[in-house]
C-alpha cells in the first residue's frame, strides 16, 4: 500500500515533491508494491536524502532548490552481469526525466535550472525478513556523490546511509560534542558511520588527531 504524506512539515520541501513524482511514475507504470505477507510485487521501499549545493554551502535545510537522491528497494536479486530489470529500469527513466529541469513551469511549481532529481539508485532486497535494505546496489542516474555539511565538515553521504532529519538539533549536538573536548584532542570514533562526528571535530579545531571505525 502506498501511503500518501503530502505536505508532510517534518520533511524538506523537495521530498514531498520527490514522492510525489514517484508515486506518479509507480502508478503510470502499474508498478506493484511488495506484500510482505507472500513476498510478491516489486517495489519495496523508498529511501529519499536532501541534496544541497555548492550556493547552500551543502546544506540542504537552506537550500530552496534542493535536490533528492532517490533509492528504489527492489525485490529482486541483482543481475552478475549488470543488467537491470526492464521494470526497474524503466520507472527509474521516468523517474529522471521527469525530474530534470525544463523551460516551463516544474513539479515544483517553478522555474527549475537544478532539476528535483540528484541520482537514482537500485538497492536489491530479495530476502523474505524485515531488513531494509539488501546488500547490493546499482548507480542508474545523476551524480554518484552527495555531499552535505555537518559542523563545518564537508561529508560525502552514499545511498542507503542515515542522516538526522532534523538539521538544527544536530548542529547543536556537534557543538557539545566539540566543546566537551580538550585542546588538541585525540578522538576515536567507534561508530563512524559515514564521519560526521569525527570529521566535524576536526572541522572545529578541538581535534588533533582523529581514527574513524566503520568508515562507509
Amino acid at each position: 500500500m502506498i501511503t500518501d504524506l503530502d505536505n508532510c512539515r517534518v520533511q524538506h520541501p523537495c521530498i514531498n515533491a520527490a514522492m510525489q513524482l514517484v508515486r506518479e511514475a509507480v502508478q503510470g507504470l502499474g508498478i506493484c508494491p511488495y506484500n510482505e505477507a507472500i513476498g510478491t510485487g516489486e517495489l519495496r521501499y523508498l529511501q529519499l536524502t536532501a541534496a544541497g549545493s555548492e550556493f547552500s554551502s551543502w546544506q540542504a535545510q537552506q537550500d530552496a532548490q534542493a535536490s533528492v537522491q532517490v533509492v528504489l528497494i527492489w525485490n529482486d536479486k541483482k543481475s552478475q552481469a549488470g543488467d537491470v530489470p526492464s521494470r526497474l529500469a524503466q520507472l527509474a527513466e521516468n523517474i529522471w526525466k521527469i525530474g530534470q529541469p525544463s523551460a516551463g513551469t516544474t513539479q515544483r511549481g517553478m522555474a527549475d535550472q537544478k532539476g528535483l532529481i540528484h541520482s537514482v539508485w537500485a538497492n536489491y532486497q530479495p530476502a523474505r525478513d524485515n531488513t531494509i535494505m539488501g546488500p547490493d546496489w546499482q548507480h542508474l542516474h545523476g551524480p554518484q556523490d552527495l555531499w552535505q555539511s555537518f559542523g563545518g565538515a564537508l561529508v560525502n553521504v552514499p545511498p542507503g546511509s542515515f542522516v538526522q532529519a532534523n538539521f538544527g538539533a544536530m548542529e547543536a549536538a556537534l557543538a557539545v560534542i566539540a566543546n566537551s573536548l580538550p585542546p588538541a584532542a585525540s578522538v576515536a570514533d567507534l561508530h563512524a558511520g559515514v564521519g560526521t562526528i569525527g570529521l566535524s571535530l576536526i572541522a572545529s579545531g578541538r581535534c588533533s588527531a582523529l581514527r574513524l571505525f566503520l568508515l562507509w
